[in-house]
């Protein structure tokens, strides 16, 4: 583990919400299986995999729900789907709603926190 990284946090919407921009997979509304992303997240989570790192999942508001860090996962697969997306698939999800250390501007997908 490398203590001079802080923590990578990928913002995806609710499950719930209507405006998906990327096609992801929810084990229920607060644990993720899977998200297609860009080049970059996906480089991202393959480091956090390569360094036995979990990756924290930002998830938006939607109605009622708050944004909340729903849970922590640990990397399975980081893969190109093409030059500017990739998939990543994570296993070992704990659930987590705790309030978010950051609230991220309109179309940013991740941070380090």
């Amino acid at each position: 583990m490398r203590t001079d990284v802080k923590n990578l946090y990928v913002v995806v919407h609710h499950r719930q919400d209507p405006d998906q921009r990327w096609a992801n997979s929810w084990l229920d509304d607060d644990r993720l299986e899977a998200i297609t992303t860009t080049t970059e997240i996906g480089n991202l989570c393959a480091e956090a995999k390569a360094h036995g790192e979990s990756v924290f999942v930002h998830r938006c508001g939607w109605e009622d729900s708050l944004p909340s860090v729903s849970c922590s996962a640990t990397v399975i697969q980081s893969a190109p789907i093409d030059k500017r997306t990739s998939i990543v698939t994570f296993a070992a999800q704990q659930a987590l709603g705790t309030e978010p250390p950051v609230s991220p501007h309109p179309g940013q997908n991740y941070y380090r926190a």
